[in-house]
């Protein structure tokens, strides 16, 4: 019995590369396959924006994280302020 081999993202883009990459892989394919070939390219450069901007947005949530904790303390400062003044 055959298995089925597991194709996670990572895996599906690094075999795609060789076939994406030919310059005439559009013109290799039938014209019933080209919105089908159209939709693999955007799928692979979705991935490679995807892998790109993960970092990106880790940071932001992190750096999100630290804003909403500086805006507390700013918060409590002025209210703090606020009592004090008549």
């Amino acid at each position: 019995m055959l298995q089925n081999p597991v194709w996670d993202a990572a895996t599906l883009a690094t075999a795609l590369v060789p076939m994406l990459t030919t310059v005439d892989y559009t013109v290799q394919v039938s014209k019933a396959c080209t919105s089908i070939c159209m939709w693999a390219r955007a799928m692979h450069k979705y991935h490679t924006v995807a892998l790109s901007v993960a970092p990106k947005r880790a940071a932001l949530a992190q750096a999100q994280g630290q804003l909403d904790a500086t805006l507390a303390e700013l918060a409590a400062a002025q209210a703090k302020l606020q009592a004090r003044l008549p």
